[in-house]
């Protein structure tokens, strides 16, 4: 091959690698911009998710951020305005599990926060996953090894930071019936408690306070899983003195 052919390859190669680069910024620009139906990009579940991880790692960090980490019962709350304190960062994510917490936890654990307050498990039960893909066989014993790790890696990465296991929110009578949901969460909600002591982590039972005749209340449900505005009022009494401290 003559140095002529070499160049002009050389050359290829660079344009390519031009037109990928203004391919991928337009694209990432129209999803972020949410203009990507405009663009004839359908952004569908899978695409928000990773849309919300891109967003998180372009904001910049603070000092004494306090972060509320979860699915979407974290997302669905705006944090900051109920505690009228803007160290409040939500990081949850519609769909999110306990497999991508583990993937995303570089990110928020960037800032060193001062506080985590974690609330994952539903989507693990239910089998719900609107980013990493949920593995064959995924049962209670993995999600459990899961939240281990997230916390094994928290104290790792930030051992400054204090750390809330929030349990996890029963979910309505007919959505429980599919699965012996109601039942399932209960029993996790045992082992996360143990997971706590055994990692010195405060913990936080939600559950107890959404719970009537073992199922989610229904005065704060609209749809079986997610809370209503009252239901997030309950949620702040629970944490509170914990978010003020």
């Amino acid at each position: 091959m003559n140095i002529k052919t070499v160049r002009v390859l050389l050359i290829c190669s660079l344009l390519l690698n031009v037109l990928m680069g203004i391919y991928v910024g337009k694209r990432a620009y129209f999803i972020l911009s949410g203009k990507s139906k405009m663009a004839g990009l359908e952004c569908d579940e899978q695409c928000r998710y990773f849309k919300k991880i891109l967003k998180f790692e372009m904001d910049k960090n603070e000092k004494d951020e306090i972060v509320f980490l979860g699915n979407s019962l974290t997302e669905y709350n705006d944090w900051s305005v109920m505690f009228g304190d803007q160290h409040l960062k939500n990081r949850g994510i519609e769909g999110d599990n306990t497999i991508g917490i583990l993937k995303r936890l570089e990110e928020v654990l960037s800032s060193r926060p001062r506080k985590i307050f974690l609330e994952i498990g539903i989507n693990d039960v239910l089998g719900y996953s609107h980013g990493y893909p949920l593995p064959e066989n995924y049962g209670d014993e993995r999600i459990l090894t899961n939240y281990e790790e997230i916390i094994v890696q928290i104290k790792k990465q930030s051992p400054g930071t204090l750390l809330f296991l929030q349990n996890i929110l029963p979910v309505s009578e007919e959505r429980s019936r599919a699965g012996n949901y109601n039942e399932r969460i209960k029993n996790l909600n045992q082992s996360l408690e143990s997971l706590s002591k055994k990692y010195q982590c405060t913990y936080i039972d939600l559950y107890q306070g959404f719970e009537e005749r073992g199922s989610l209340k229904r005065a704060f449900t609209y749809d079986g899983i997610h809370i209503t505005k009252e239901g997030y009022e309950v949620w702040k009494k629970k944490i509170e003195k914990y978010v003020k401290d």
